[in-house]
């Protein structure tokens, strides 16, 4: 995966595939292997379940996701709200997602229903971070 430089979720659903793998799988071992910061999120009816951090995001100061909620309005919600696997994405903030902290960053949120299930996993990316 490393050779193969960012990835969105629509590209690691393809190599899930590829590989035959879930997709769950495929972006948690995506999450632990790139050189970006970026977090993996497992979650159920609006509750963070578990999550996976990149060694870069906890680098950074966001190796702990503080907020168990999913924020209101987010692409997140949005898939829970559809009965099929669509891709929701779009621009989202740090504060929402994370507990207080001095750093911010903007993030791509990508988030995708696992299959039949009242599971949704994210992918929140870092598109800039500031330390201010």
């Amino acid at each position: 995966m490393g050779r193969r430089g960012f990835l969105s979720l629509q590209q690691i659903r393809k190599l899930a595939d590829d590989c035959d793998a879930s997709l769950q799988a495929s972006a948690f071992r995506y999450t632990r292997f790139t050189p970006e910061p970026h977090l993996a999120v497992v979650s159920e009816d609006e509750s963070v379940l578990y999550y996976f951090v990149s060694d870069e995001a906890r680098a950074i100061g966001f190796g702990y996701l503080g907020n168990r909620e999913i924020p209101e309005r987010s692409p997140t919600q949005k898939a829970i709200a559809h009965t099929f696997p669509t891709i929701e994405e779009g621009a989202t903030q740090t504060e929402l997602w994370f507990s207080e902290r001095q750093a911010r960053a903007e993030l791509w949120e990508e988030a995708i229903r696992l299959g039949s299930s009242n599971r949704v996993i994210t992918l929140l990316s870092w598109q800039k971070y500031n330390t201010h």
